[in-house]
């Protein structure tokens, strides 16, 4: 079977009445026709559609998932409400793309997606609300698990320890991301949440990742917004840039006031992994390396696709 166009993907993540609700709002209002004619592509207007539009108009939000509260939002992303709508619909877009593209399980009507360290929803939301895919999310922090699992209820979400193993069976994920996790495990606690992410997984089903690499070293270096973020020095990123494919990984802890906001373990920080740490260390053991996108998380975080061995030819 094909894989489905970027267009297709869009309305697949496009809940019935929205694109309805929308044209009404442009013969309505001259502000939003005159959005539509500048965006022109329907994708463009569908981006603006998930983010925007369900923002500014209440009976658009009626038709999506409950908003998280900014106290939560916060915590995982860009607190503004139309930034962190955006960047989950952007972000699952690509993720979705990339499964299509590299997986090998058995076609089948509903795929079972995993979303490793949920949140309070920036990604799950989309996929939870059409019939295409079984959605899952599990975090280790409570509050933000507890908020998803109330209020994405055609998803199921789990609160679980930070360390595995997860309450979830075997072979059961077509599609497992982990968006800004992998980011912030030291080296040991990184290679056990590998190894459960491939017991969940099925022969053929991809894992999508993120980590920090050279190209958010070189953003950290030259900008005092991320220093302050990441809580290094213009002179440590470069040192840092500059040692990491000897190194391969390397890995900081965070402050307490930090770690007591991420509420995700003892261990949170942020390391820095070099493509060929990836190559070597964790895509091995029944995984297959498929691609690697430096900087591919909208110019910040690398991507990394693994297969699980076993799939169909």
């Amino acid at each position: 079977m094909r894989s489905p166009t970027e267009s297709e993907l869009h309305e697949w993540l496009t809940p019935p009445g929205l694109w309805a609700r929308y044209e009404t709002l442009c013969e309505e209002r001259p502000d939003v026709r005159a959005t539509r004619y500048i965006l022109g592509r329907r994708e463009s207007q569908l981006a603006w559609l998930h983010s925007v539009g369900v923002s500014m108009d209440p009976r658009l939000s009626e038709l999506v998932p409950a908003m998280p509260p900014k106290a939560l939002r916060e915590i995982v992303a860009e607190s503004a409400l139309e930034v962190f709508l955006w960047t989950g619909f952007v972000d699952v877009l690509q993720i979705l793309t990339l499964f299509e593209r590299h997986r090998q399980v058995t076609e089948r009507a509903k795929y079972h997606l995993l979303d490793f360290g949920c949140g309070c929803g920036r990604l799950l939301r989309f996929p939870a609300a059409v019939d295409r895919w079984e959605a899952c999310g599990v975090d280790a922090n409570y509050q933000l698990a507890g908020w998803t699992r109330d209020n994405l209820p055609s998803a199921e979400v789990h609160r679980v320890p930070p360390a595995p193993p997860l309450p979830l069976s075997s072979s059961s994920f077509d599609l497992i991301y982990c968006l800004s996790v992998f980011s912030h495990l030291p080296e040991k606690r990184a290679l056990e949440s590998l190894a459960e992410l491939h017991r969940l997984l099925r022969p053929g089903g991809v894992l999508v990742m993120t980590t920090h690499g050279v190209r958010a070293l070189e953003i950290i270096a030259n900008s005092v917004l991320h220093q302050e973020m990441i809580q290094i020095s213009a002179g440590q990123a470069e040192e840092m840039r500059e040692g990491l494919s000897r190194e391969g990984f390397i890995y900081q802890r965070c402050s307490d006031s930090v770690i007591d906001i991420a509420d995700v373990g003892d261990d949170y920080g942020n390391c820095f992994v070099d493509v060929s740490y990836i190559t070597k260390n964790w895509a091995v053991n029944g995984f297959e390396q498929c691609e690697f996108l430096p900087g591919g998380l909208r110019g910040w975080q690398d991507v990394s696709v693994l297969r699980r061995n076993g799939g169909k030819a």
